[in-house]
């Protein structure tokens, strides 16, 4: 399965959803702001950066594999790779 911004950007906010918390939360415990989750979870915004990927992962609780579907360390971080090199 092709990794894409489009894809994390579903899963993180099906998880958001399906914990129940609210943007505004979500930026209180992730340190991100509003604005910021509200455009990558729409897709506007497909920027994010590794260490907002990583804050908000965190906040939510959830595993890397969760996000990139795999538990293979060297394939989640073949995954990262890929993501950053699309951001720039």
């Amino acid at each position: 399965m092709k990794i894409t911004t489009t894809k994390i950007s579903q899963k993180l906010r099906t998880a958001r959803v399906n914990k129940q918390i609210s943007i505004e939360r979500l930026s209180e415990i992730s340190g991100l702001s509003v604005g910021a989750i509200s455009m990558f979870e729409r897709q506007a915004k497909t920027n994010i950066g590794l260490d907002n990927l990583l804050a908000w992962i965190n906040a939510l609780e959830l595993e890397a594999s969760e996000i990139f579907g795999s538990t293979d360390l060297d394939d989640v971080n073949r995954k990262l790779d890929i993501i950053i090199k699309q951001t720039k």
